[in-house]
């Protein structure tokens, strides 16, 4: 799940994440969120007619919502137990991504950058095992041509299946960046996450998305 209790993929040190990788973080804690809302009881349906006023039948009805009141009250508690105890792995995360921002407040994909003192490694030392069985990070950098992927051709990411430039980003061949001077330029140097695809509208639903889980789990920790 990443390093330093902060959530990461294998292209967030490198750099080298695709548009695909960077909705990664956004969406685990959209359903994080999701899974972490108190669990309600179903609405139970009205009975119609004389059934409804049975004298037997009530008596029956009221044990058994006494009995499903109480069900759901233990669910209920140790449902907000379980989450609860994803808090301060929430907020450490949510430490990390607030420090990745820039000075206009967007946020990196690489939240666990200031751990390594704002480094700006390579996939060749960036201390994850890119070879690692079962790991091919194809999303990334595409499918190999082997045995299990297949040794007659290999699938590389972007439009038409054409190798992206930088990993994971389709390449206009009519684009040129903007110059930086100065201290900008110095800046983007020294930021890891200014590297690939940067700051984009990805990383930014990532933290906040991050931010939001914090929020909801801390406020629904409070009603245990």
């Amino acid at each position: 799940m990443g390093r330093g209790g902060i959530l990461e993929e294998q292209c967030d040190a490198s750099g080298t994440c695709s548009q695909d990788a960077q909705t990664f973080k956004a969406i685990f804690f959209h359903h994080l969120t999701a899974f972490c809302e108190p669990v309600e009881p179903l609405a139970q349906p009205e009975h119609n007619g004389s059934r409804r006023h049975h004298p037997l039948r009530a008596l029956h009805r009221a044990a058994h919502d006494g009995l499903v009141q109480d069900d759901h009250a233990l669910v209920r508690a140790a449902h907000l137990k379980s989450c609860s105890g994803y808090l301060p792995w929430v907020r450490h995360n949510a430490r990390a991504a607030l420090d990745s921002r820039d000075e206009a407040g967007r946020f990196g994909m690489w939240w666990g950058a200031s751990l390594f003192g704002d480094a700006v490694p390579t996939e060749a030392n960036d201390g994850i095992n890119h070879r690692a069985v079962n790991a091919t990070d194809y999303r990334n950098h595409g499918t190999p041509q082997d045995a299990v992927w297949g040794p007659e051709s290999r699938w590389v990411p972007g439009d038409g299946g054409t190798l992206a430039s930088p990993p994971g980003r389709v390449a206009d061949p009519d684009e040129k960046p903007l110059p930086l001077w100065g201290r900008a330029a110095a800046d983007r140097r020294r930021d890891p996450n200014d590297r690939g695809r940067g700051r984009t509208v990805e990383t930014q639903a990532g933290g906040v998305a991050l931010l939001r889980a914090y929020w909801e789990l801390s406020r629904w920790a409070r009603t245990e």
